[in-house]
């Protein structure tokens, strides 16, 4: 694998994991071009609190479906990112339908919820990258959900070592 695309590989796994500046809490110490603009996402306090309670509310219900899998059904995912280039990749995902098979419909309508959803994970990746790229060689915070990323790079690791014919960490990856 060549240098270009393993730096791809591994930047695009990186952009998975969460991105964290630092281990700061306190909002006020951490510069604006690193916050979330919230606003764009409720218009206000009063406008997230009450949709936040609004679900709150809805989540007592969620207990009368414990143990219930009349009218569910299997579905399987393929989904797979892989380098197309330098700074570009290659965003697949295939679903296996079980769900109404006979009926045209149900599997459009099915592709269709599927296909918004991986959409907007294409946009969260985009953004990502773009953020990876601005913070330059700026070192990542690990965290317990990184755990994938940190297994894939080991794993990267170790076949780059073995294509060169050297020792594992002499190894230089992205951090």
């Amino acid at each position: 694998m060549s240098r270009p695309r393993t730096t791809l590989v591994l930047t695009t796994v990186m952009a998975m994991s969460v991105l964290l500046m630092a281990q700061e809490r306190d909002r006020s110490k951490i510069a604006d071009k690193y916050k979330w603009n919230l606003a764009e996402v409720y218009p206000s306090d009063a406008a997230w609190r009450a949709e936040k309670e609004k679900i709150a509310a809805e989540l007592p219900k969620l207990r009368d479906f414990r143990g219930k899998r009349d009218g569910g059904f299997g579905l399987r995912i393929f989904y797979g990112i892989t380098p197309e280039t330098e700074h570009t990749c290659w965003f697949f995902w295939s679903a296996a339908n079980g769900y109404r098979q006979n009926e045209p419909e149900a599997t459009e309508a099915l592709f269709t919820a599927i296909d918004v959803a991986f959409r907007e994970d294409d946009a969260v990746l985009e953004h990502q990258y773009a953020t990876l790229r601005k913070l330059g060689d700026r070192p990542l915070v690990n965290i317990n959900s990184d755990g994938a990323r940190i297994h894939a790079r080991l794993a990267l690791e170790r076949k780059i070592a073995a294509e060169r014919g050297i020792p594992k960490e002499q190894v230089v990856t992205a951090p």
